[in-house]
């Protein structure tokens, strides 16, 4: 009976002491592996991107307004009714387009008397002739005295003159009578109107309507003394655009072209104020030796950024900039033309002018998060040897979009930290893979680089 009982209880203690032993193995097992995983840490993954090296184009941008190159008020020079408006308001007339039609009856009446009156003057024309032929020949013979000659040659004289003020008179009728009808002096848009047919017109009541040309079109914009001094020699530009200054080392030859403006103003029924006016700039000379090595012209182009946020289409080109600086703004006044077919620019617009110029030079450049700023100036985060990685000082040259033109401390290839640089430490490995492989961090530096001193 005891044999029974303490057979049981030696296997139940075995089995108790294979348990204890098991746990004691996994607790060793595991305590192994978290050293193991303590001394062999892995080093951390982060975005890279590497410097290149392109042709990055200098770019400012300004405020700008859109101006019409004429305009014109469109005003009444004859009274009467008004019989008919030939347009649409805001829409777009041709040159020659009939605008407004006066009634011109009364107009037309004054012409045909004036007419009557020119023949009947033109018979007492004629009787003085008559007049005067006779009493020469009479005064030749003998038989009229010398004074009745001369009274018939003074009313011959009168008789010229009465016909010559009737012809005067006429002109005036007939140009009268063409004011009647107003055309549009060149292609453009119309405005609104306070105009309607039936209502009397004079010449107090003033502007009809205004007429603006469309295409092309100017755009005028204000540039700071400092910009325009980085631009050496735009005050020096050829109407087709400016010239930016040269590199060092090389002399630019800058030759004035000549720009022709056309401001037509046309129809006997407008008052034209014209918003084109004519300047000219003179370009520089330099020596016969110097232009063998001149810099080439390069010129600007101009870009427009509407309302809306939408590029315009077209490209402009500069034509005009001011010789004056703006007192107060400390700004000089450049205008760009630009061509307008679709009528979207209008006249008065307000929009965002992009100068670009292509220098045709190669930069180095790095996207803008990898730039970095403390109390010692502008840094990058490099991926060096062994995946290392190295603070690397830098000379920062300008933003363009979203990447940094870099003008010293690097080279093209290297591969800079983008993302995951608060997980970088200079020194140590870190394991790069490319930015588009590597999730975006909240904590990564945006496009403008803040002082973090």
């Amino acid at each position: 009976m005891t044999e029974l009982w303490i057979a049981p209880w030696s296997k139940r203690r075995t089995a108790v002491w294979l348990v204890l032993s098991l746990c004691v193995v996994v607790w060793i097992l595991a305590g192994a592996g978290l050293a193991r995983a303590q001394q062999a840490p892995q080093p951390p993954k982060v975005g890279t991107e590497p410097v290149k090296a392109q042709n990055v184009a200098e770019t400012a941008g300004f405020t700008g307004r859109v101006q019409a190159i004429n305009r014109v008020e469109i005003l009444p020079r004859v009274s009467g009714f008004l019989l008919s408006l030939g347009f649409k308001e805001g829409s777009a007339v041709s040159k020659g387009q009939t605008l407004f039609e006066i009634e011109p009856n009364a107009y037309q009446a004054a012409i045909t008397q004036i007419k009557g009156q020119i023949k009947a003057a033109q018979a007492s024309k004629t009787l003085a002739d008559i007049e005067v032929a006779r009493q020469q020949k009479l005064v030749s013979d003998q038989v009229s005295a010398e004074n009745v000659l001369q009274e018939a040659q003074a009313k011959q004289g009168q008789a010229e003159g009465a016909l010559e003020q009737l012809q005067g008179e006429l002109e005036n009728a007939q140009l009268n009578l063409s004011y009647t009808t107003i055309t549009a002096p060149f292609d453009g848009r119309v405005g609104l109107t306070d105009m309607s047919v039936g209502a009397y017109i004079s010449q107090a009541t003033g502007t009809m309507v205004t007429l603006s040309s469309i295409d092309p079109i100017y755009v005028t914009f204000p540039v700071s003394e400092a910009v325009m001094l980085n631009f050496g020699g735009m005050e020096e530009a050829e109407p087709g655009g400016l010239q930016p200054a040269a590199p060092a080392g090389s002399t630019s030859d800058a030759t004035a072209d000549t720009g022709t403006t056309t401001d037509s103003s046309g129809g006997a029924s407008t008052n034209s104020t014209s918003a084109a006016t004519a300047n000219s700039a003179a370009g520089g000379t330099s020596d016969a030796a110097d232009s063998k090595t001149a810099a080439p012209h390069i010129p600007l182009s101009v870009s427009l950024t509407l309302a809306n946020g939408k590029d315009y289409d077209k490209t402009g080109r500069i034509t005009v900039v001011d010789t004056q600086v703006q007192e107060g703004t400390d700004t000089i006044l450049v205008r760009a033309s630009f061509p307008n077919p679709k009528g979207i620019l209008r006249d008065g617009q307000l929009v965002r002018v992009t100068v670009t110029h292509d220098t045709e030079n190669t930069s180095l450049t790095i996207p803008a998060q990898a730039l970095q700023r403390d109390q010692g100036g502008y840094f990058v985060l490099v991926v060096g040897a062994d995946n290392k990685v190295e603070k690397r000082p830098i000379t920062f040259g300008r933003m363009v979009g979203t990447e940094a033109v870099v003008t010293g401390g690097l080279k093209a290839g290297e591969q800079v930290i983008t993302d995951g640089v608060q997980r970088a430490r200079p020194g140590e490995a870190v394991a790069p893979q490319p930015a588009s492989a590597q999730p975006s961090d909240a904590s990564t530096p945006d496009s403008t680089p803040a002082p973090s001193e």
